[in-house]
């Protein structure tokens, strides 16, 4: 297997400060970005527990740098099993989003973004959002955050209005931060899983070189994995820990928010992680609640914020429409374990402010 010829940087600049391309087709990441046909040095990848993004499909690719003439001295990857991966200057991380527009015909979608995240020179990552123009064939860059409304037709005809939140630039950090490695989503329980030409990626990018040590001897499958959310032949209790892994994690861990709170990593054992029976940083006036509390969905307050569309809600950027799937795992989860009868469902003042509320959680 041979390993993609990359230009640090492609056509992005070195540093967060200098000036960004103006259209996607000016970055180097495609050949074709009409036809979204991606550049040599871009290498695709799938990931075993994707992140929520209001129902968006996703492409994601990556560029490692590689000068021709280096073969040996080329940066790479610093691999970890458990923990986060270190990408050297010049990478590139590229992820695309498309909206399903017809539930009746899942040929028709719009191209909403292209997002590009970079490794700067300095050691920081950068981010930047590139928006589809409508005539689908390039996309221009957003330097504020945007909200655009579109109309989804559902399987019986009837139409729905979404919007879609684009993000800024000032809002990548945001999730993006150094406490959980820059660069999500491309960690070793989310690549062991074989790719889309069936070969497993974190053997495949081993064989190319991408990281500074052969993965460790023995077979993929003692390395960590997630499992995908709505793979009902894992337990449910692993389904659980890996969509809060993908989703929260970021966020949620020691050092990345200046309050306490619960750890979602999948490599903290599920004891440690401050999560079941655990008092939340913000009660918002629900009585005995919990982050998790066992045979009690209306006082888990995990389950009650991903439920939640107002100001409550969670994640709180990047996400207008609840994931119902992820809803029912929890929900699911939550009432398998043992626990007290839970009592009737709590009254909810949101931010206490009586024109909001009083709201029942269901």
């Amino acid at each position: 297997m041979t390993r993609p010829l990359a230009e640090p940087f492609l056509n992005l600049p070195t540093m967060s400060h200098d000036a960004l391309p103006p259209l996607l087709s000016q970055t180097g990441a495609f050949s074709d970005t009409a036809t979204l046909a991606a550049a040599p040095a871009l290498l695709p990848y799938e990931v075993n527990a994707p992140l929520w993004s209001d129902g968006a499909r996703k492409r994601r690719w990556l560029a490692v740098p590689h000068q021709p003439g280096t073969p040996d001295g080329s940066p790479a990857i610093s691999f970890s099993a458990d923990d986060e991966w270190y990408f050297p200057s010049g990478t590139v991380a590229v992820k695309h989003f498309e909206l399903p527009l017809d539930e009746r015909d899942p040929a028709l979608v719009r191209r909403l973004e292209t997002r590009v995240l970079v490794r700067s020179l300095d050691g920081l990552v950068y981010g930047a959002t590139y928006r589809w123009r409508d005539d689908q064939r390039d996309a221009e860059l957003l330097y504020e955050a945007r909200q655009e409304d579109f109309t989804i037709t559902a399987r019986d005809g009837s139409t729905r209005v979404q919007r879609w939140t684009y993000p800024g630039r000032a809002d990548c950090l945001s999730c993006h931060n150094r406490t959980a490695g820059s660069v999500l989503g491309i960690t070793t329980r989310q690549l062991n899983r074989a790719g889309a030409d069936g070969v497993n990626q974190l053997a495949q990018w081993s064989a190319m070189g991408l990281f500074t040590e052969p993965l460790p001897a023995g077979p993929l499958a003692a390395l960590p994995r997630l499992v995908p959310p709505d793979d009902v032949s894992a337990p449910l209790s692993e389904r659980v820990r890996s969509y809060l892994d993908a989703n929260c994690s970021h966020c949620h861990r020691p050092g990345a928010m200046a309050f306490t709170s619960y750890d979602a990593r999948a490599s903290t054992p599920l004891e440690a992680q401050n999560l079941i029976h655990v008092r939340p940083v913000n009660d918002f006036g629900i009585d005995r609640v919990r982050y998790m509390k066992p045979n009690d969905p209306w006082r888990s307050m995990l389950l009650v914020r991903l439920q939640r569309s107002d100001t409550m809600k969670m994640p709180p950027l990047g996400r207008n429409v609840v994931d119902q799937q992820a809803v029912d795992l929890l929900h699911a989860w939550i009432t398998s374990m043992e626990g007290p009868r839970p009592l009737p469902p709590p009254v909810l003042a949101i931010d206490g402010d009586p024109a909001h509320g009083p709201l029942v959680i269901t």
